[in-house]
């Protein structure tokens, strides 16, 4: 039975957008292509596997190291060779591209895997590091593997600088479709930020934004800001608890049947990213009918294109003018522009769509190695 090997570095709520996007098309691979899939974590320390990572896969493992000795283990005690498994690493600059690397040259066919960390925002941080790293070590590794993975159109176009465009495919994040969602209370609007506290995420300018607003401390109008701490979180309290702001709530890590409430009670989803790969949180609340707010570092053109998305850029006037065009939208106008943008993405993001092209590519790879 063909087995994908995903290889990642951390398994905390904070890298949960990586190890998500690396499993959440695993259930539909094994229901509808009887493809199994695995998750090595490359840690010295094995840390607690969150229940939804494990419930998702066939096994998760954790490798010590990328030394010999330690891949000569793993590979034992999964029983893993390259006749019927692949090799997909998630991310740059860590332990997945190492281990990606080793097992590319015993043989393994290596899907080598971004997620945006060569955009040029995130590469610009540490430049001066991050170019000579990858000058010397991760480009001649990353080179090595089979195929380049995209998660989007504009990251496709930016990564021909680093790689031979033959190499490059685009396969797009996806969802699994929320079995409904209701209309919204028309007398009240939830504008919804759902992502890491991070700087890169424009999380405070974001609230800057808000409060300088019309919307500021308005009864009618909410804005709820939800994830995992990533160093942002101590200027969002500081900033709130000096306003006396009443209207906008900081709720901390929100997952499950949880995130799905809120998701499911929420107008708008605001993310005025400096750089993204591709943001699987702004395709999912876009399932859920929320009106995206999105700047061109989120990597979604498309919702562009299709007259679906406001855009905003990560700077507080730009912010404040995409909150007063979405609160300008009439009632009919956000119900119909609601159903535009679930079915877009019904069209073009299921977990099923993305599986089944992964499907062809997992084959035909392994087909070439035989």
């Amino acid at each position: 039975m063909l087995t994908i090997i995903n290889l990642v570095d951390d398994l905390t709520q904070v890298n949960f957008g990586i190890w998500n996007a690396a499993i959440s098309t695993s259930p539909a691979l094994k229901d509808a292509f009887g493809i199994r899939s695995e998750v090595w974590c490359v840690s010295p320390v094995a840390t607690e596997i969150p229940s939804s990572l494990e419930s998702g896969v066939d096994r998760v493992c954790f490798v010590k190291s990328t030394k010999q000795n330690d891949i000569d283990e793993i590979l034992r005690v999964s029983d893993a060779n390259s006749n019927h498994c692949l090799v997909v690493s998630h991310g740059c600059w860590q332990g997945p591209t190492r281990l990606g690397f080793e097992l590319k040259k015993r043989g393994f066919k290596w899907i080598y895997t971004p997620h945006g960390m060569l955009e040029p925002w995130s590469v610009s941080q540490k430049r001066l590091r991050k170019k000579a790293y990858f000058h010397f070590i991760e480009g001649p590794r990353a080179r090595a593997a089979d195929i380049v993975r995209a998660v989007s159109a504009p990251e496709s176009i930016r990564l021909r600088k680093y790689f031979e465009p033959e190499k490059i495919q685009l396969f797009p994040n996806g969802i699994e479709l929320p079995a409904e969602f209701s209309k919204r209370d028309p007398t009240f609007t939830r504008f919804l930020f759902l992502g890491r506290l991070h700087h890169k995420k424009g999380v405070v300018p974001l609230v800057h934004a808000f409060l300088q607003s019309c919307l500021n401390n308005r009864a009618d109008v909410e804005l709820v800001i939800a994830g995992t701490d990533d160093g942002e979180k101590a200027n969002l309290e500081c900033l709130l608890n000096n306003r006396g702001v009443s209207n906008v709530k900081l709720l901390g890590p929100t997952f499950g049947s949880a995130k799905d409430e809120i998701l499911q009670s929420s107008d708008f989803f605001v993310l005025p990213s400096f750089s993204e790969g591709f943001p699987t949180a702004v395709v999912e609340a876009m399932g859920f009918g929320c009106i995206p707010l999105i700047s061109e570092g989120c990597n979604f053109p498309e919702a562009f294109e299709a007259g679906l998305a406001i855009g905003v850029e990560p700077e507080r006037e730009s912010i404040h003018r995409g909150l007063n065009e979405a609160l300008g939208l009439s009632l009919s106008q956000r119900q119909i522009q609601s159903q535009k943008v679930a079915k877009f993405i019904e069209d073009n993001y299921t977990l099923d769509q993305i599986a089944a092209s992964l499907n062809e590519c997992y084959r035909s790879l392994l087909t070439m190695h035989s």
